[in-house]
């Protein structure tokens, strides 16, 4: 997968589910019973809850020629105006970033919360379109998860 956990490579791991890290950001590993080792994002809860003794220094392998793609949830407050989904969904799609799921709600007289499922390969991925649904017209913010 790409990883070197304790300077080893070709370990069984799993990743965190909650943090879902992405190649680029900084990672350790958690020894799990009977799973392997669980590869978390630096400041996640999880990870800062699991006793010291069990996490071992981690980092994506830069030899690795590929990283599949991985969920990440993103949320996006924008105007309630029509058409928003659509230039929303516009803009992820023209950075070639795959949509699996989106749930869009009023919160507001004029807002609304978008929760979109995305899949990304790095963290350049997800910044990129981060930055992309930013500077959609009536986007008021778009954040990770």
């Amino acid at each position: 997968d790409g990883i070197i956990v304790g300077g080893e490579r070709n370990v069984l791991i799993s990743y965190c589910k909650n943090c879902n890290p992405l190649r680029g950001e900084e990672i350790k590993g958690v020894i799990t019973l009977g799973r392997g080792i669980k590869i978390h994002r630096l400041g996640c809860k999880y990870l800062l809850e699991t006793d010291e003794s069990r996490r071992l220094d981690a980092s994506w392998d830069a030899s690795a020629l590929s990283t599949p793609s991985r969920s990440v949830q993103l949320k996006v407050i924008c105007e309630d105006q029509p058409g928003i989904l659509a230039s929303m969904s516009k803009a992820i799609a023209a950075q070639k970033i795959d949509i699996r799921s989106v749930n869009l709600r009023k919160i507001s007289n004029n807002r609304g919360l978008a929760n979109f499922e995305v899949m990304v390969s790095s963290v350049q991925d997800l910044e990129r379109v981060i930055n992309q649904l930013s500077q959609e017209k009536g986007v008021i913010s778009a954040e990770r998860r």
